[in-house]
């Protein structure tokens, strides 16, 4: 499974799981293992899922992305965020397209550094269905895209999931 919650602020992310503590813990229990790791990320939503698709149940890829060895945070950042978002803007068949830059992790309820859980981005994708997921990934605009990732990330680790939101109550 994968949670994603979003905060205003990294303070306001750290000050309400320090409120939660215990009860975050007691629930994670129930499904997870309460010590896992967590990425904490700034979004960029490049390519909205539109409204129209209202109660369609989209076919969502997530892929967990490290950059090479020789490539920096600052340049896996700015090829990622920049022309690789402008690559995949020329890609036809998806229904979005969200990047979340990794700039922080927590592992054992602390930050950790980069090599406790080397992960540089989470690519969120959309699609109607799996016949525009493969006909996506078929086209000639896909294949200059992925040769573009291809100079800066290493590893790519991808899901196939089902969204499921929840909607917590304000307290």
């Amino acid at each position: 499974g994968y949670t994603e919650m979003y905060f205003d602020s990294y303070g306001d992310m750290a000050r309400a799981m320090a409120a939660l503590g215990e009860a975050i813990e007691t629930d994670y229990a129930q499904f997870a293992d309460p010590d896992v790791p967590a990425l904490v990320a700034v979004k960029k939503v490049d390519t909205p899922v539109p409204a129209y698709l209202g109660d369609v149940k989209l076919i969502k890829r997530m892929s967990f992305l490290g950059r090479k060895d020789e490539v920096s945070a600052a340049t896996f950042q700015d090829e990622w965020w920049q022309m690789h978002s402008a690559l995949v803007k020329t890609m036809t068949g998806y229904a979005g397209y969200n990047q979340n830059l990794v700039i922080d992790r927590i592992v054992d309820g602390e930050s950790a550094p980069y090599e406790k859980l080397p992960v540089d981005g989470v690519v969120e994708f959309w699609f109607e269905n799996m016949k525009a997921f493969d006909e996506c990934y078929g086209t000639p605009a896909f294949k200059r895209t992925g040769a573009h990732g291809a100079e800066f990330i290493d590893d790519i680790t991808t899901y196939l999931v089902e969204s499921q939101p929840i909607a917590l109550a304000q307290a």
